[in-house]
């Protein structure tokens, strides 16, 4: 699922992950003059044709999806070129959110539809319909988990 993504005030595409613990941008273009904050420079390791790409870690940024906010996000930026999911989707994308999301709020998906809400979890009240489902998520070392039992 590719959701708009607004993070210090640019607007930019990402793909719905929730196996990603943090937000990854790889897809930067000069146009889109996105300043990040307390930025540092590091390596990601088991990414590249070196196993190792040059990235930036950038912390207390703000991010907006929909109505919903969350300030003091972390984001990683990889700075290599040649990391772009664009030609295999079809559709142009900056990056990846995740996990982040699926903590902080209580999401709502509806695939027929085709709408993504986030609500705030002080405030939510489930709904009372045959057709809506709620799945608990367990989130452990910023990777989100389902219970649940298979029958075969």
């Amino acid at each position: 699922m590719i959701i708009p993504v607004e993070i210090n005030g640019v607007k930019l595409s990402f793909v719905l992950d929730s196996g990603m613990s943090r937000p990854i941008l790889f897809n930067l273009i000069e146009s889109d003059a996105l300043d990040l904050n307390n930025t540092k420079t590091f390596f990601l390791h088991g990414l590249g044709a070196e196993g190792r790409i040059r990235a930036l870690r950038s912390r207390n940024n703000n991010f907006k999806i929909g109505e919903a906010i969350y300030r003091h996000q972390e984001l990683y930026v990889i700075l290599d070129q040649d990391i772009n999911f664009t030609p295999r989707l079809g559709v142009y994308v900056h990056g990846i959110i995740g996990c982040d999301v699926f903590k902080d709020f209580v999401v709502e998906i509806n695939y027929n539809s085709r709408y993504i809400r986030l609500h705030n979890p002080e405030t939510f009240k489930a709904k009372t319909h045959k057709k809506w489902v709620t799945i608990p998520l367990d989130v452990d070392n910023k990777k989100p988990y389902l219970n649940s039992t298979v029958q075969l």
